[in-house]
């Protein structure tokens, strides 16, 4: 059995150690990798997710007529090693990590700095 998800931050949690974890995502992932084992686990965009088509907002007619909502996407029909990749969880996390930092710089950087129209006073 494979396993799917849209999520590269899920993905690492399934292949990392659950104890590492607060408790409520500990329990999850101790949960589903009892289940489905985490090298078994593959990556699917949100645009080939099957489970996206509910979830944006589609109606029950747009379902019936939604071919990847009844098929899947095209490249289940492949052979498993023509599968999209997992995404490089590394540089992710690492993007992830440089925005955050930047944020943080840019609210230090804006809030120490000299407010002008007082000092004009």
């Amino acid at each position: 059995m494979l396993g799917h998800a849209d999520s590269a931050i899920v993905l690492g949690w399934l292949n990392g150690a659950a104890s590492q974890y607060k408790v409520f995502v500990s329990n999850r992932v101790t949960q589903i990798v009892s289940l489905v084992p985490a090298e078994q686990w593959r990556y699917v965009s949100s645009d080939d997710n099957p489970a996206d088509c509910a979830w944006r907002g589609s109606t029950i007619k747009e379902l019936l007529a939604n071919i990847l909502w009844w098929n899947g996407p095209p490249w289940l029909q492949l052979p498993p090693s023509d599968w999209p990749r997992r995404p490089d969880l590394v540089n992710y996390l690492s993007f992830v990590l440089l925005s955050c930092l930047s944020q943080v710089l840019r609210k230090s950087l804006t809030s120490s700095s000299p407010n002008t129209a007082s000092m004009s006073g």
